[in-house]
């Protein structure tokens, strides 16, 4: 029937899996098992538990390029626009990190420089700020919901807003935006680095 049916597909599904598996080459087989370890020894390293030169050093040679696959791919998913200080201490270190797994270092350099100036500036600027831009946006916003009220003939003019508007999902929406606006600025500047970074030898 075709419960029975259904039983058979899922296991010739299963069966042709570890076929594959079984036909993985060798190659494949060693960076299955490499890149997870370049993750962990990267993780480590950004946890402060670890330090990446001696991991490096003490990888056999042939499973080098898997091992450092791995570690480039972490360290370069933590490069990344700060959320708090914390963020900001493993972005420099993953970014001091990726001058461990590189040899061109004048390439290296220039673009890690840029990195550094990029998440700095971000730190600062946000909080600096912060405060400013949502006073900005929540006035703005509160005479837009004021000339709403007017026009509906709920309130006189010149009468304040008798609404919490930073309870409103729609101003809470609003700066949202805001805030992703001023991601963006250093978001982009940021990805291109790090596609250049990727690509250095």
């Amino acid at each position: 029937g075709a419960i029975m049916d259904k039983m058979k597909n899922a296991y010739q599904r299963a069966m042709e899996r570890v076929e594959q598996l079984g036909n993985a080459s060798e190659e494949e087989t060693i960076r299955l098992t490499w890149m997870p370890k370049g993750q962990t020894a990267a993780a480590q390293y950004l946890n402060g538990q670890e330090e990446l030169q001696s991991s490096i050093d003490s990888c056999p040679t042939e499973m080098l390029p898997h091992f450092l696959e791995g570690i480039t791919k972490v360290l370069l998913q933590n490069i990344t626009l700060p959320k708090s200080q914390d963020d900001h201490r493993r972005g420099e270190l993953a970014v001091k990190g990726m001058s461990v797994t590189k040899k061109d270092t004048k390439a290296l350099e220039g673009i890690t420089s840029k990195i550094t100036y990029i998440l700095s500036t971000y730190m600062m600027y946000k909080n600096e700020k912060m405060n400013e831009m949502y006073e900005e946006t929540k006035t703005k916003f509160q005479s837009r919901v004021q000339e709403t009220l007017i026009q509906q003939g709920k309130i006189a003019p010149g009468t304040p807003v008798p609404i919490n508007v930073e309870a409103m999902p729609e101003f809470r929406q609003e700066w949202n935006n805001v805030l992703l606006q001023f991601d963006d600025q250093y978001s982009e500047p940021l990805n291109l680095q790090k596609a250049k970074l990727e690509k250095i030898s």
